[in-house]
């Protein structure tokens, strides 16, 4: 499942925990657009940050959570940089962070 640019998860008509439920055990990979930077004004391009993401998935099984990855086009956010806070608090909370080149098997 790739979800490309989305509203805060509270406006959506689908709770979204349900829409992933059982997904990422079937093999299923998630892709979610991950917005981490401080000061942004979220009121002109309302994307969940990830820590919001990861709040909604925190009951998932761990098998579940290392399929899902994290994104962002966007090189100066810090959720990219290996080693930055964001990045470990990804990482450590199970999830993944989405790398340019990444292939995966269908």
């Amino acid at each position: 499942m790739f979800i490309p640019d989305i509203n805060k998860w509270e406006i959506w008509d689908r709770n979204i925990v349900d829409e992933f439920a059982g997904l990422t055990s079937l093999s299923g990979c998630v892709f979610l657009h991950g917005d981490e930077i401080p000061g942004r004004d979220m009121a002109e391009m309302p994307h969940p940050f990830v820590v919001e993401s990861m709040a909604l998935f925190v009951l998932l099984p761990a098998e579940e959570k290392k399929n899902f990855g994290f994104y962002s086009f966007k090189p100066y956010n810090p959720l990219l940089i290996e080693g930055s806070d964001a990045y470990r608090n990804v990482r450590e909370q199970g999830y993944n962070v989405a790398r340019e080149g990444v292939r995966l098997p269908l």
